[in-house]
């Protein structure tokens, strides 16, 4: 499904000059943002795509890797063809973070793998205490285990995600949560599956191939499909849906099933989008936030210490409380951290549960654009079909 077809032409970058010139004014408008309260929102979706770069998401499908994977010269198309949904929420909707010449949004390490990543996005601390995929379960409360303290009703917090090692990042109190993770675990299974739409789709996600992962791995789209039917018919206050193919197929490099994976999401993100927009229309304000847990290195196939390019992210924030702007400056370098600063922010919790926050709201997004202001498109023009 998409929101609004594809709009104007490929990005291009303004001449250093002019670049300067409209940052260095974005970034005087931004200190603003230290200031913003943003006004509280009654739901929440948080969407992670695995290890996916800034380069398909701010400038589309490269040109020099396509060729190698073996895709017509029609392939290549800029990042708003690729993702149209996405780019269309940015710009009529919220605001990206991460973009070329408009600051840096990165994972703050030291490792920059999945599990200190996701570590890092619930918990809103840096993962110094966990440096690879094999971390024991994490042991202090979370932004999820703060939202069950006060959820209305069982349920009303819930994570899915295809990679199963989710499940040691995202809560120190599972039990209190719905969270499914992988094919092997889903707890408070009759919650989950209470249509026989919802029991139909979890034991189809329970019986697939782990393809494009191995072991426990539930490939995207048996994960989103639940994840989807379950914001459906719950309506949870939180939900968090963490996709994984991306990361699975550049690891493998695999470009073409990579961009595959990225299309797939952007479909799940406006799937995402019309349901909160009917939930807004009906009186309840809404965020959709989609980031990711690490980038890659330049060769694409790793991430890692190693190679500390691959601690650089992107964000794109919409919905009711976000200030529709497009690529949005940074006053600062921001990290994983802030995102989950922000959403407390957001989410009335129990904040004393959170001795040693590390971020900081993101206040940036949530500021009116000023005429200078950076957008993803130099002249949107919305196609028709």
């Amino acid at each position: 499904m998409i929101l609004s077809l594809a709009m104007g032409a490929c990005p291009r970058e303004e001449p250093p000059s002019a670049t300067a010139a409209a940052q260095s004014l974005a970034l005087d408008w931004t200190l603003i943002a230290a200031e913003v309260h943003p006004p509280p929102i009654d739901t929440a979706v948080v969407i992670t795509l695995d290890g996916v770069r800034w380069q398909e998401i701010f400038q589309g499908v490269e040109r020099d890797r396509a060729e190698r994977a073996g895709l017509p010269a029609t392939a290549v198309v800029p990042a708003s063809e690729l993702m149209p949904n996405l780019h269309w929420l940015a710009t009529t909707r919220g605001a990206a973070l991460g973009a070329p010449n408009a600051g840096v949004i990165a994972a703050s390490g030291p490792a920059f793998v999945s599990l200190p990543g996701y570590r890092e996005l619930f918990s809103g601390q840096a993962s110094e205490d966990c440096l690879d995929n094999d971390c024991a379960a994490i042991a202090r409360p979370t932004l999820v285990d703060e939202l069950a303290a006060r959820q209305r009703r069982l349920g009303d917090v819930a994570v899915f995600a295809s990679w199963p090692t989710v499940r040691r990042a995202a809560s120190a109190e599972p039990e209190r949560v719905v969270l499914s993770a992988g094919r092997a675990a889903t707890n408070h299974r009759a919650l989950v599956a209470a249509t026989p739409e919802l029991e139909a789709l979890l034991e189809a996600g329970d019986a697939a191939s782990a393809r494009p992962g191995y072991g426990d791995y539930r490939p995207d789209a048996k994960t989103a499909a639940l994840a989807l039917a379950y914001l459906r018919h719950h309506e949870p206050r939180f939900l968090f849906l963490g996709l994984g193919d991306t990361d699975e197929y550049a690891h493998q490099d695999d470009y073409r099933g990579y961009l595959a994976a990225l299309r797939e999401a952007d479909r799940v993100i406006g799937e995402v989008a019309i349901q909160l927009a009917a939930l807004s229309a009906r009186g309840t304000s809404t965020l959709l936030v989609v980031t990711t847990d690490h980038g890659r290195n330049h060769a694409f196939t790793e991430h890692g210490r190693a190679w500390p390019e691959s601690s650089r992210i992107w964000l794109v924030a919409a919905g009711d409380p976000i200030a529709a702007r497009g690529r949005v400056a940074s006053p600062r370098p921001r990290r994983l951290a802030d995102v989950t600063a922000t959403l407390r922010a957001l989410l009335p919790q129990r904040a004393e549960l959170d001795a040693r926050p590390d971020g900081s709201v993101l206040g940036e997004l949530f500021v009116p654009p000023p005429p200078s202001a950076l957008a993803f498109h130099s002249s949107p023009r919305p196609q028709s079909p």
